[in-house]
């Protein structure tokens, strides 16, 4: 779809550097007239607010701990990708 001529407009795709790959995104809409429109950040690791809202939702460290030792959740960890392997063309 990306790849659609409608796609390549300006203004249609922003460029996003994540963990050393790079890929084009849609933009985002302005939010509010005046304002530049949503900044790209990159993504969150998968896992990386895990603790905060388990912890939020009401649960102690005990039962994430447990959590976390039967592979029921995971924490991020650097340069891992948990949601799939990393293949790169060579």
């Amino acid at each position: 779809m990306l790849d659609a001529p409608q796609a390549r407009h300006p203004g249609k795709l922003r460029d996003v550097h994540f963990r050393g790959f790079e890929f084009a995104v849609p933009e985002f809409p302005r939010l509010h007239a005046g304002e530049d429109g949503v900044a790209t950040r990159a993504p969150p690791d998968l896992g990386e607010h895990t603790g905060a809202l388990l912890k939020a939702a009401g649960v102690d460290q005990a039962q994430y701990d447990a959590m976390l030792g039967s592979g029921a959740v995971a924490e991020a960890a650097p340069n891992a990708f948990a949601w799939a392997a990393v293949r790169r063309e060579t």
